[in-house]
């Protein structure tokens, strides 16, 4: 019992952190089939439409944090790597059960009702992310899109868990470089066409 609470702290605490970084993406699942891609390879499969989501997100965190916004390469690495450790954690056969996504949104959605509204920018950007959506709050959080990006999240958790006991990483927090390694490691393996981007 006490390992699976230490694996629920994990995810929680790793969604958050995904959530600040904003590497929860809201995208249009139908768009990917129809549109080339931005970034292919090693099992990531990137639309200049999502990329583009991701950065209007990334520039939102950036405005509400008042901290400065990485360049459009930063993005497009920080996003590479995040679904490269996605597909690393497929790759070792980890899946997310539809009750583990339930109980990290359930989690994520008590942990923002409960912050302290004046104290930092997560609920003015849970709000401001929400509204580009034109979902209301309940629709926005039980989307698909949104549960497909939790799920990314339970995964990115339960690799991140696999790690830590490893010893590959010591907690939750070097988990960042570890998607870094995987993307220098694998970058010659992928195909990126910035033209798309022009």
């Amino acid at each position: 019992m006490q390992l699976k609470k230490k694996r629920i702290v994990i995810l929680v605490c790793l969604a958050a952190v995904l959530l600040l970084s904003a590497m929860l993406i809201i995208d249009s699942r139908s768009g990917d089939n129809k549109q080339r891609l931005l970034v292919e390879g090693r099992g990531v499969a990137i639309t200049v439409e999502r990329f583009r989501s991701f950065k209007e997100n990334v520039e939102l965190v950036a405005a509400v944090s008042d901290t400065k916004v990485p360049s459009e390469k930063e993005i497009l690495d920080e996003l590479t790597a995040t679904e490269l450790a996605v597909a690393y954690a497929r790759d070792k056969g980890l899946t997310a059960a539809r009750e583990e996504i339930d109980e990290v949104i359930d989690a994520e959605r008590s942990a923002l009702a409960e912050a302290d509204p004046d104290h930092g920018p997560v609920i003015e950007l849970m709000k401001q992310r929400i509204g580009k959506t034109g979902l209301t709050e309940e629709e926005f959080w039980s989307s698909e899109e949104t549960r497909a990006n939790y799920e990314r999240s339970v995964l990115l958790g339960e690799l991140a868990v696999i790690l830590i006991d490893e010893g590959t990483i010591k907690d939750y927090r070097e988990f960042g470089d570890f998607q870094r390694k995987l993307l220098e490691k694998y970058r010659d393996s992928i195909y990126i066409d910035l033209s798309l981007l022009q």
